[in-house]
């Protein structure tokens, strides 16, 4: 699953409808959360009603300002909760570190500390990003210019342990002075385990296994020297004994599926 989370400062405009299509087209995200849209219930359907999304939530903020949408696909389900795993994503207009703003001014500590305490206070840490480090822009020229990373993904230990692979992307656009970002949300999925080495007794028994065993020993090992080809050349004769036993072992069956059937024709 996918999720979007963007501050686009006013869908009402051409260019930032058109990167709003254009990251839903390339990233396909399951759910979009979009702040600060500036539309109504009415204008957001005439502008943005054949984005590929079944459900929707607009809401309209009482001056001409503010408002927010909600996006999302049939294949997710809508809850209220209060325990278990939970995520927060979005513009939380704060920053947690003195590295995550870029200005003349210096960071106001008391803004940077009850931002902490309040995530703390939740439970909820930061998901870290991908990408470029600042999310909002004031985009005025030279010293006055300052860079924050405004808008994150937090989540609590239950969310962090049970999709432990998931990513927060800081996507571009010019359309908006806020970065969208994307969460990647994806569980951790178990490697699997390589099959280990085994030497078969009866091997040594077989013609083919001594010829494999002195090919792999003699092959030409360029770059290693001593210990380090002696461990070089261990490891080549185990990779090719394995590969020779399991295309043994398939011939094996090859011929007692013959034999097999055989015997019932």
């Amino acid at each position: 699953m996918r999720l979007l989370s963007w501050n686009c400062q006013g869908l009402g405009n051409p260019w930032t409808g058109r990167s709003l299509r254009k990251i839903v087209r390339e990233q396909d995200p399951t759910v979009c959360f979009l702040m600060e849209t500036r539309l109504d219930k009415d204008g957001f359907q005439t502008l943005y009603g054949n984005l590929p999304y079944q459900n929707k939530i607009v809401v309209k903020h009482p001056d001409s300002g503010g408002g927010l949408a909600f996006l999302w696909k049939n294949s997710i389900t809508l809850e209220t909760f209060v325990e278990g795993p939970w995520l927060v994503v979005g513009d939380f207009n704060s920053f947690l570190h003195a590295s995550e703003k870029k200005s003349k001014r210096p960071p106001q500590y008391s803004q940077v500390d009850a931002f902490r305490t309040a995530l703390e206070s939740c439970q909820l840490q930061d998901l870290g990003f991908k990408g470029y480090p600042f999310t909002w822009n004031n985009r005025r020229p030279g010293e006055a210019n300052t860079k924050i990373r405004l808008d994150r993904a937090v989540a609590n230990n239950d969310w962090i342990g049970k999709f432990q692979m998931s990513k927060v992307l800081h996507l571009s656009t010019h359309a908006s002075d806020h970065l969208p970002i994307l969460l990647q949300v994806q569980s951790f999925v178990p490697q699997r385990r390589e099959r280990r080495f085994k030497f078969k007794e009866a091997w040594l028994l077989m013609e083919e296994c001594e010829v494999t065993v002195k090919e792999a020993w003699n092959s030409g090992l360029v770059g290693e020297q001593g210990l380090a080809s002696i461990l070089k050349k261990i490891q080549v004769c185990g990779s090719d004994l394995m590969k020779w036993g399991l295309a043994r072992m398939a011939d094996e069956e090859v011929k007692l599926e013959v034999h097999y059937g055989g015997t019932f024709l």
